[in-house]
């Protein structure tokens, strides 16, 4: 894999990560209960968020997949407000291919990086997650796919937020024992929508920042 953050401050990714592992060391940390995502119960909240509208089935009994907000369209916006989307999408992928990567080693979660595509709220939930796994001997095998859309960019000069929403498939990236590499059960996979709030942080890089997820099958 190619290396996504060169020439990216070291003491940037490294603060987002002590903030996020400071803080859960206050708040404490559970481990997840098992499934064939390599998701689990989901790193981000399923409840309302700032700044972003929550996923039609996040809070119902049963998920009943529905389409996805209708798409930004680039072509009515300003060059600046092209240049964020791109940059935020950017960002967004970014985020989905650390996971995937750190999450195959048990001290993934310690890694720095992950602070590469992500901060605050986001990165103290993805890292609490992965340290749950870590707990339970728990990896991941695969990577997840992905189909991001922007649907709505920042309307100032310039912009400093972009919401993206998706339909993310874990088929494809499911939970392993780390000792033998089989597969901590059987059950399928899902297809769940996501939304995320990315940002641009005070050095000038695009962020994820806040994400909530629907129930499995909601898209």
């Amino acid at each position: 894999m190619a290396n996504v953050i060169a020439g990216r401050p070291r003491r940037v990714m490294t603060g987002a990560l002590v903030l996020a592992l400071a803080l859960l060391g206050a708040s404490g940390c559970s481990a997840g209960q098992g499934g064939k995502s390599a998701s689990g119960d989901r790193a981000s909240s399923s409840g309302p968020t700032p700044g972003l509208t929550p996923s039609p089935s996040a809070g119902s009994a049963a998920a009943t997949p529905l389409p996805l907000p209708v798409p930004w369209t680039s072509a009515t916006g300003t060059a600046a407000q092209q240049a964020a989307a791109v940059a935020a999408l950017r960002a967004y992928r970014g985020m989905w291919a650390d996971l995937a990567k750190y999450s195959q080693s048990l001290d993934g979660w310690k890694n720095p990086e992950l602070g590469a595509h992500m901060i605050n709220q986001a990165l103290i939930d993805w890292v609490k997650q992965l340290q749950g796994y870590s707990a339970r001997g728990v990896v991941s095998s695969g990577a997840p796919r992905i189909d991001p859309r922007v649907v709505k960019v920042d309307s100032s000069a310039a912009p400093r937020q972009v919401e993206i929403a998706d339909c993310f498939d874990n088929t494809g990236w499911i939970e392993i024992f780390a000792r033998n590499h089989q597969p901590t059960d059987r059950k399928p996979g899902t297809r769940e929508r996501t939304e995320a709030l990315v940002n641009l942080d005070w050095d000038g890089f695009w962020k994820v920042t806040q994400q909530i997820f629907g129930k499995p099958g909601s898209c």
